[in-house]
């Protein structure tokens, strides 16, 4: 989130994740915009936390979906369009793997989860802080990826292999049901 350039307003962690953590609370104290420091008993960031097996850190930022438009940028836009991904942890999973095939971003379509809900946010294991991820209606998706000159393709058991479809170009995939 840092490397991002994510604002920060508040970060909580253990004595232990502190002790483990002294670079990035120099950083965090060295940023451009005031960030409150605590220190926490285990008991308190478990309360403070939903997570079941936190890391001993957690922390307030101010991460907000991007425009569905910045998901179709640079010379051969690849956008992933989740539709209809419920789960917000699959959801997270579909943006760590977009980020990994070299998405220029990805998009919550339909009744997909909020990518800004922190279960998304980590199942994205960060990736979410590297790529666009935008939320708009499935209509508006496809009419972005028109709009960019895409190719649409979507994901079906029995449609033609992966390898098998040109990706040159831009490109919109959609994933989901």
């Amino acid at each position: 989130a840092i490397a991002s350039g994510v604002v920060l307003d508040v970060v909580i962690g253990t004595r232990d994740r502190w002790a483990l953590c002294a670079d990035l609370a120099a950083q965090l104290r060295a940023s451009e915009h005031p960030v409150a420091l605590y220190e926490a008993a285990p008991t308190v960031l478990d309360a403070a936390s939903p997570v079941k097996t936190p890391t001993g850190i957690a922390a307030l930022a101010r991460w907000q979906p991007a425009n569905i438009e910045d998901t179709f940028t640079g010379g051969t836009p690849l956008a992933v369009a989740a539709v209809d991904v419920q789960d917000p942890g699959n959801f997270g999973a579909i943006v760590r793997s977009g980020d990994a095939l070299g998405a220029t971003g990805v998009i919550s379509a339909g009744a997909s989860a909020d990518p800004a809900g922190w279960k998304a946010l980590r199942g994205s294991m960060g990736s979410a802080f590297r790529l666009p991820v935008a939320r708009a209606t499935l209509e508006t998706t496809l009419a972005a990826a028109r709009s960019a000159g895409a190719k649409i393709y979507a994901a079906a058991a029995d449609g033609i292999a992966v390898d098998k479809c040109d990706l040159r170009g831009p490109t919109l995939l959609l994933l989901g049901s």
